[in-house]
């Protein structure tokens, strides 16, 4: 089955700007592994960071993940146990 990444991603735009928590972090995917969209690491932050706000467990886990690793963000083990264990 062939994936239209770019479709996808426009898509997930529309209802993550309308304020779409899962929209939100699918698009933080989307733009962390250059799927349909060129690879932005700090842009994926920003969605994954707007998704958690709202309180979407998959992008707690994701950013509390990039604070431990710190590939993307200096390591913080701080906000790394706090959006970890929310």
């Amino acid at each position: 089955m062939q994936q239209d990444y770019a479709q996808a991603v426009n898509w997930y735009r529309k209802a993550a700007e309308d304020g779409n928590a899962k929209a939100q972090y699918d698009l933080a995917f989307m733009y962390h592994e250059g799927k349909g969209l060129p690879q932005d690491r700090v842009e994926a932050l920003n969605w994954c960071r707007k998704a958690a706000d709202q309180g979407n467990a998959r992008a707690d886990y994701a950013l509390g993940s990039t604070y431990f690793e710190g590939k993307d963000v200096p390591h913080d083990y701080g906000e790394s146990v706090r959006w970890s264990v929310r």
